[in-house]
Order: C-alpha cells, then structure tokens, then sequence
C-alpha cells in the first residue's frame, strides 16, 4: 500500500509557468540549433561566428538589463 504524498499548501498555489530566463533560453537554443542546420545545409554561408552569436548576444542584453535595473533599485 503506497502512502500519500504530502504537499504543503504553498506549492499547491505556485502556478507552473516558465519563466523569463528560461523562455530567453529556450529561444536562444532554437535560434541557435535553427542557424546551425541552414549553415550545415548550405543554406546560408555565414562565419561560424554569426551562427553562433544569438547566445553571447543574449548574455550581453541580459547583462546589461541586470545591471540598468540594480541602479535603479540602488538609486532608490
């Protein structure tokens, strides 16, 4: 006989959504995987670099957005 689980009441009311870093990492990775297979196909004739480039170009915007918004919280 299996006992029940117990769950305490707040992870009952957390919604299950993903969110905005890992929906940002998510469309890096396809955006990346999409650019890899046209450059492997021929499809485009990109430097290996601009294939790769959506994930350092996301760390960069993401960098940045952390650091404009510690300011401001800092500002405050």
């Amino acid at each position: 006989m299996h006992s029940p689980r117990t769950t305490s009441k707040q992870n009952l009311k957390k919604p299950l959504i993903i969110n905005k870093m890992s929906k940002n990492n998510l469309f890096v990775t396809i955006v990346t995987a999409l650019l890899v297979t046209l450059k492997l196909t021929s499809v485009i004739d990109w430097s290996w670099l601009w294939v790769f480039s959506p994930a350092p170009i996301s760390f960069v915007i993401g960098f940045i957005k952390g650091f404009v918004k510690s300011v401001k919280k800092h500002a405050k």
